[in-house]
C-alpha cells in the first residue's frame, strides 16, 4: 500500500533526522513507526477509533520531538 502524508515542516525534519540517526531512509522509519503501533486486534476497534488513537499517538511524539 502506498501512503501519502503531509506533514508540517518541522515533524517531518525531525523524523529524517531521526531515520539519518539510524541509517535508514525515511520511508523506512516510517514503515516501522506506523507498523509498531498497529492494535493488537484492528478488527475489535472501529475505523474512527483507530484515526483518534493515531492522532492521539502523533501528537504525544511532536511534544517529544522538538522539546
Amino acid at each position: 500500500m502506498t501512503l501519502t502524508v503531509s506533514l508540517p515542516p518541522d515533524v517531518e525534519q525531525a523524523y529524517r533526522a531521526e531515520a539519518q540517526a539510524k541509517g535508514i531512509a525515511l520511508d523506512a522509519l516510517m514503515h516501522e513507526v506506523l507498523v509498531a503501533h498497529v492494535p493488537s486486534t484492528p478488527a475489535e476497534i472501529s475505523a474512527e477509533e483507530w484515526v483518534r488513537q493515531f492522532r492521539e499517538w502523533t501528537q504525544s511524539h511532536a511534544s517529544r520531538l522538538f522539546s
